[in-house]
């Protein structure tokens, strides 16, 4: 998969830049330049703001989505501005460029980690694709480890420095989890932005929230893209309710999930064990549910005692 990824990378170069960009690029990447050094990257990086980190680096949870600007105005208009991602990132005025909006969540994060981040803390995001918001997250918090979880090949994470560490892991590979965090665990923070399925946001929950240390939270992302399908159930079952008919499928949105297991119930959902609700549910201290202007967007924090 990886030689073919290549032979992929290496047909759209010469096509859309030319023999002489491709043979730059290769030279680059024999000299193991590749990834983008952060280590390096935050000597001359002033940005403190945490929502112009975001849109630096183009992860979604930025106001502005800078990653979907550089891949649909510069890398497939083949503008020639910015020569690669390393060159997008450094950029003088982060703002003057065509948008798109994102989730715009700095404010909620703000909020969250304040207070710790100047603190040595062990950050996880679970769901990282290409790095930007691990990134972020190495530049936002100077002093902490910062661990990323992805199924992509390692090739395909954008970055590295001596803070950050990145693992190829299915999130369902149950003896992989464990072992990643008898490793690397326990962490301060667990950022759930991997997939918006009820099955992948109650797995990841139970695999990692026992797992989190005392005074750190559980961030659960992107919640909106799985209600508003709940939500769209929930008026399909007042339908049968008015007219008098059966509905068998299960409307509850994630919040209600949630707030259950915050309540000490059993049997909420045949993905998450009773045995594991019995540990963890006590250790809830509070739930606090973000808000957002972003239609498809939602975040749960779930803070441990």
């Amino acid at each position: 998969m990886q030689f073919i990824y290549i032979l992929k990378r290496v047909f759209q170069i010469f096509k859309n830049e030319g023999i002489l960009v491709l043979i730059k690029k290769i030279y680059t990447l024999s000299k193991n330049e590749r990834k983008i050094d952060l280590d390096d990257l935050i000597k001359n990086d002033s940005s403190k703001n945490l929502d112009d980190i975001f849109i630096k680096f183009g992860t979604d949870k930025g106001s502005f989505d800078g990653k979907k600007t550089y891949e649909f105005f510069y890398k497939k208009m083949n503008n020639n501005q910015y020569k690669n991602y390393l060159d997008w990132i450094k950029r003088k005025d982060i703002k003057n460029h065509p948008y798109q909006l994102g989730l715009n969540s700095a404010p909620i994060y703000e909020n969250i980690f304040s207070k710790r981040k100047n603190e040595k803390l062990k950050i996880l995001e679970l769901g990282v694709a290409n790095g930007h918001s691990i990134a972020s997250w190495h530049h936002y918090f100077p002093n902490s480890k910062i661990y990323g979880i992805d199924i992509k090949k390692p090739y395909k994470f954008f970055y590295k420095s001596n803070r950050v560490k990145y693992n190829q892991i299915d999130i369902f590979d149950k003896n992989k989890i464990e072992k990643f965090i008898r490793e690397n665990g326990p962490f301060d923070y667990v950022i759930d932005d991997s997939m918006n399925s009820k099955i992948s946001m109650l797995t990841n929950f139970q695999n990692f929230f026992l797992n989190i240390r005392e005074k750190g939270a559980y961030i659960l992302e992107d919640t909106g893209f799985y209600d508003l399908v709940q939500n769209a159930y929930k008026e399909i079952e007042q339908y049968n309710k008015d007219h008098n008919a059966q509905y068998f499928i299960d409307s509850r949105t994630i919040n209600e999930i949630f707030i259950s297991i915050k309540n000490q119930q059993f049997n909420i959902d045949e993905n998450i064990d009773n045995e594991f609700l019995k540990k963890a549910s006590p250790l809830i201290k509070k739930l606090e549910f973000g808000k957002y202007k972003h239609p498809y967007a939602g975040m749960i924090i779930i803070y441990k005692f």
